[in-house]
């Protein structure tokens, strides 16, 4: 929430600084640690220590049905699920790169592309974790 957003007038800012700095600071290590574990398993590849092959088959097939999915999206659509999720801009980041690769583009524009590529990505998931 912006501060032109609130509704109420905020009395010392201090607080409310430290509860802004607190949350992106959550955010960002939420962000690295997820971004560490994808590293790690890329790194050493997958977990052979597992008595059955299935979840890395499981695994290696939820992979391939998102990169499939991701790869059909429109190319405007893939690019700002990319930027949003890959490059974790924020949605006036990604309104200011494309307009500066010519692509001229509102900021509701951008949230709904974003939105719909996420939308078949997760329905991309869900029919691949149906049981068969």
């Amino acid at each position: 929430m912006a501060v032109l957003e609130v509704k109420q007038p905020i009395g010392d800012l201090t607080p409310y600084l430290y509860k802004v700095a607190g949350n992106l600071l959550a955010r960002r290590c939420a962000t690295e640690a997820t971004h560490r574990r994808l590293d790690t398993r890329i790194a050493c590849g997958p977990d052979l220590s597992s008595p059955s092959p299935e979840p890395l088959v499981a695994q290696e097939q939820q992979a391939l049905a998102l990169m499939r999915t991701l790869e059909a999206l429109p190319p405007r659509i893939r690019e700002t699920v990319r930027l949003r999720f890959w490059e974790e801009l924020s949605y006036a980041e990604i309104v200011q790169r494309l307009r500066e690769k010519g692509v001229v583009v509102h900021l509701r524009t951008v949230i709904r592309w974003v939105a719909e590529g996420v939308e078949k990505c997760r329905e991309a998931m869900e029919v691949q974790e149906r049981p068969k």
